[in-house]
C-alpha cells in the first residue's frame, strides 16, 4: 500500500517550480525528501541518507539535513505543499453538503522544553502542546487545517478556516465551543451555514437572528440528527490515527511549532493521499 501511495504522490508533487533556477536543491526534491521521512517515522536527517532510500525512489540529489530544515520554512516550499494539498482537493470532487470542524490535541511531555507548546485543555484534562484544527467533509477528507499551541481558542483559528478555505460545504457542523455570532456571520457572508449548539442552550434577543434561527433548528429532530453526525470528524481523527503512516503521538524530534507544522502538514497529505486511493478503489 504505501508503495502505491509514495508513487501517487510523487505524481501530485511539480516537476519545476519558478524559483528552482536559484537552488542547488529544486523543489521537488525537498518535499519528496522530507514527506519521505514522514511517511517513515523517521527524522528529517534519515531521508537525507541515501541509504535509506530504494534505488527505484531515490531522488538525484538528496540534501543536507540543515539545507532541508532551512528550505522547508521558505516560501517557496510552503507554496509547492499548499498547491499538492489543493490539487488533492480537486481529485477529491466538490465538497460537499456537509462539513465538520473539530480539534485534535498533540501532546508533548510535561518536562518538555519546547518554548511554543501551550497548556490546554485535552481529552481528560489538561496538557502540554498542540492542537490540529480542521475542517474534513462527510467524505473523510481534510479539506482544511491549522495547527496552534494547545491553549489557543477554536473559534479565532476556525474564522480563519473559513476566511480561507477554497470552497465551503453548504453547512459546517462543530460543537458548542464554536458558537459565536462573528463567525455564524462570517460562514453566512461565504454562502455556508454553522450550526453549533449555542453555549447554555439559550441566546440573547438582541443582535443574534443567526444563532437564534440556528437554535431554533437544532431543537428540531433534523436539527438533533444533524448534531450527531457530528461524529463524523472523531471518525476523522481516528482513521488519521490508525493508518500505518498516520499521524500518532508527536515524536521526539518533532519540537517548536515550526516543525510541528511541517511534520502534521505531511501527515494529513498523506492521509488525504489514502483516502483519495481508498475511494478510488472502492468505486473500481
Amino acid at each position: 500500500m504505501e508503495d502505491a501511495l509514495w508513487k501517487k504522490v510523487t505524481r501530485l508533487v511539480p516537476a519545476h517550480n519558478a524559483g528552482d533556477s536559484r537552488c542547488w536543491y529544486s523543489h521537488r526534491n525537498i518535499v519528496l525528501t522530507a514527506l519521505w521521512a514522514i511517511l517513515h517515522d523517521r527524522p528529517m536527517v534519515w531521508a537525507c541518507d541515501p541509504a535509506n532510500w530504494p534505488g527505484r525512489y531515490r531522488p538525484q540529489r538528496l540534501p543536507t539535513q540543515s539545507t532541508l530544515s532551512r528550505r522547508m520554512s521558505s516560501k517557496g516550499i510552503n507554496c509547492v505543499i499548499r498547491g499538492v494539498f489543493q490539487r488533492i482537493c480537486v481529485e477529491a470532487g466538490p465538497v460537499g453538503e456537509v462539513g465538520y470542524v473539530d480539534g485534535c490535541a498533540l501532546r508533548v511531555g510535561g518536562a518538555s522544553k519546547d518554548r511554543h507548546a501551550r497548556r490546554g485543555r485535552a481529552v481528560g484534562g489538561f496538557a502540554k502542546g498542540y492542537k490540529l484544527h480542521a475542517l474534513a467533509d462527510s467524505q473523510g477528507f481534510i479539506r482544511d487545517f491549522r495547527v496552534m499551541p494547545l491553549n489557543r481558542n477554536e473559534v479565532p483559528v476556525m474564522r480563519r478556516l473559513v476566511e480561507t478555505t477554497p470552497e465551503l460545504p453548504l453547512r459546517i457542523v462543530g460543537d458548542k465551543e464554536y458558537d459565536g455570532v462573528k463567525l455564524h456571520r462570517q460562514c453566512q457572508a461565504r454562502g455556508s451555514k454553522l450550526y453549533a449548539m449555542p453555549r447554555g442552550g439559550r441566546v440573547g434577543r438582541r443582535n443574534q437572528p443567526e444563532r437564534r434561527k440556528c437554535l431554533e433548528f437544532l431543537l428540531t429532530e433534523a436539527g438533533q440528527r444533524l448534531l450527531r453526525s457530528r461524529t463524523a470528524i472523531e471518525r476523522v481523527f481516528s482513521r488519521l490515527k490508525s493508518v500505518g503512516f498516520g499521524l500518532k503521538e508527536l515524536p521526539a524530534w518533532t519540537r517548536t511549532l515550526r516543525r510541528v507544522r511541517a511534520w502534521i502538514t505531511g501527515k494529513v497529505l498523506l492521509y488525504n493521499v489514502h483516502v483519495l486511493m481508498t475511494r478510488a478503489k472502492g468505486h473500481a
